[in-house]
């Protein structure tokens, strides 16, 4: 484990065992206890603190479409009545930023927990991989691990609909072009912006440029070696459909969703495409990744659509991948 990461996960501990803290602090739970725990096992303790909490329900009344609390059946402001027989199919909760953390690190155990199982190490510099087809089986089953968390999250513990993330089928073919065409012209303004930034740093005498050549030769690690490999097949299926499905659903969907609701839209883009930007680990390309994550939450903003921020997420991943191979 290099500086870098000592300090990314360190960072992550302290910024989660204070957020622990301050909330049970006014939960009334044992603020000390929990938030040492979250400091020394986040992985474990931060989503085990916020899923053993029950949410909180609400319902919308039939007559004047006014949200209530799931403690009365009347309406305060009609004074509608809804039936107990009736109350238990009305209510829904609403997640939070802790529900998008939660799922992040659950699949991150799961990263962890799948790759010893099958033999893999997940270095950084990518020592001991010698079997690439290993390293996409853990991708595969980390994202739909991912999935799964992200689907039980909206549907089961909130009991909400995946149309309410914007998981909607109609208008596919008016967004699937959109999507794409945005994500290609992002891949071309990610390389402006992380070209622009190693220059810049050259002239404050940071080697930005080799940190950035460190970086693409280990995401070159695992991939496809030509377009004749059959490994190219799996790694456009992970990283080109599923990989965006997943981090859309969970980053624009949950996360994005939860950070809107709690400081308005503008705010929330530039929150979560740090997050986005930060949780890759790529200092180099962290500027790019920042932009791609604005231009995503900027098109799920206005669409009201995951599918074009899908698409473009997709397009990005693929032309990534079809030119690393190319260069390989």
């Amino acid at each position: 484990m290099d500086l870098s990461e000592i300090i990314y996960y360190t960072v992550t501990a302290v910024a989660l065992a204070i957020w622990v803290y301050r909330d049970a602090l006014t939960s009334q739970r044992n603020q000390w206890l929990w938030g040492t725990g979250v400091l020394l096992n986040s992985t474990f303790f931060f989503p085990l603190y916020f899923w053993t909490r029950p949410p909180e329900f609400y319902w919308r009344c039939p007559q004047c479409d006014r949200t209530n609390r799931a403690w009365t059946r009347q309406c305060p402001r009609c004074e509608a009545v809804v039936p107990a027989i009736d109350m238990e199919s009305r209510l829904y909760g609403f997640w939070t930023e802790a529900d998008a953390v939660s799922i992040f690190l659950l699949t991150q155990a799961t990263t962890l927990f799948v790759a010893f199982m099958v033999g893999v190490e997940l270095a950084p510099n990518g020592e001991g991989i010698q079997d690439a087809s290993k390293l996409w089986l853990v991708q595969m089953i980390t994202v739909n691990v991912m999935l799964a968390l992200s689907f039980y999250c909206i549907t089961v513990r909130y009991r909400r609909a995946v149309q309410d993330i914007g998981l909607r089928t109609e208008n596919w073919l008016r967004w699937m072009p959109l999507g794409l065409l945005a994500g290609l012209a992002l891949v071309f303004i990610q390389n402006g912006i992380t070209t622009i930034f190693a220059w810049a740093g050259s002239l404050f005498h940071f080697d930005l440029s080799g940190q950035l050549e460190r970086e693409m030769a280990t995401q070159q690690l695992g991939w496809p070696t030509s377009f004749h490999d059959p490994l190219l097949l799996v790694v456009l299926f992970v990283a080109g459909i599923l990989v965006p499905l997943g981090e859309e659903i969970l980053v624009r969907g949950i996360a994005y969703r939860a950070a809107r609701a709690r400081f308005g839209p503008g705010t929330g883009m530039i929150i979560i495409s740090l997050v986005f930007a930060f949780l890759h680990q790529s200092p180099a390309f962290f500027p790019g990744l920042f932009v791609i994550g604005l231009a995503l939450n900027y098109l799920y903003e206005r669409t009201n659509s995951l599918l074009p921020s899908i698409f473009a997420h997709a397009s990005i991943n693929i032309t990534a991948i079809l030119v690393k191979v190319s260069v390989q």
